[in-house]
């Protein structure tokens, strides 16, 4: 099961407001995904289940995630979880739903913006065959439009095959996140939404008393930018066996 950015939006919304009123985690779950039209959906159904029994937020969608069932992305699970150890899950919440309306916004302007070019694309499909038309008539016009129309389909189901395939592997995934923060514009807002994730992470952690090794983990993980989460364990470990993580720190201070 695969939530849309929607549904991951209204549920979290939900899922906070029910929190802020003083709901216990389980009660809240249950409202949420019945607001959210979702109720007979049986992976959150079981995150219900696991949440009556006593379990955290954290545990129960990790036990989706290694069930196949994953509801959110892993950068949004550890800010979850976060913001769980922390005692902060009702603003995190509602912080991780406003990030995802706000990606939604910025992708609706992004495929507002290609309307002009896909028209001035398909009006050049149109006009580039005419010289078959004085030449041959309708037949070889439309054959030739038929051909350029097949050419453009071609490409475009191998682009889509290929950006399906970028989002759901994470190698590639990460390769593309690193390969987009190169690009200056573009870029510069997922750097930086990723750099304030983790300060904020971090610091909520730290003040709540989590140990470190696991603040470090988790912090990293909830910045969602590629390659910190490593980092992130590597200092863990470094940590929990008494020594400074100077190396992994120093590749963190290098990479952001």
């Amino acid at each position: 099961m695969v939530l849309s950015a929607r549904q991951r939006e209204r549920l979290l919304e939900q899922l906070g407001t029910m929190l802020e009123s003083g709901l216990p985690a389980e009660t809240a779950w249950r409202h949420a995904i019945g607001t959210g039209g979702r109720k007979g959906e049986p992976a959150l159904t079981r995150v219900a289940g696991r949440l009556q029994r006593g379990w955290s937020l954290e545990e129960a969608l990790e036990r989706s995630d290694r069930e196949g069932d994953r509801l959110f992305l892993p950068w949004q699970s550890a800010w979850l979880a976060a913001g769980e150890q922390a005692g902060h899950l009702p603003g995190t919440c509602r912080d991780l739903a406003r990030q995802i309306a706000d990606g939604r916004e910025l992708r609706t302007r992004l495929l507002g913006s290609l309307g002009y070019p896909l028209t001035m694309l398909g009006l050049l499909v149109l006009v580039a065959p005419v010289d078959r038309m004085i030449l041959e008539g309708v037949s070889g016009y439309v054959s030739a439009l038929m051909r350029e129309l097949a050419s453009l389909a071609i490409v475009g189901c191998t682009a889509g095959f290929a950006g399906v395939t970028i989002l759901r592997n994470p190698v590639f995934r990460a390769a593309g996140l690193r390969m987009l923060e190169a690009v200056p514009i573009a870029g510069a807002p997922v750097r930086i939404a990723g750099e304030i994730r983790l300060a904020q992470a971090l610091s909520s952690l730290w003040r709540a008393g989590v140990p470190l090794d696991r603040a470090w983990t988790l912090a990293t993980e909830a910045s969602g930018l590629p390659g910190l989460a490593e980092m992130g364990r590597e200092a863990a470990e470094a940590i929990r066996e008494g020594r400074e993580p100077q190396n992994p720190l120093e590749r963190l201070r290098r990479r952001l």
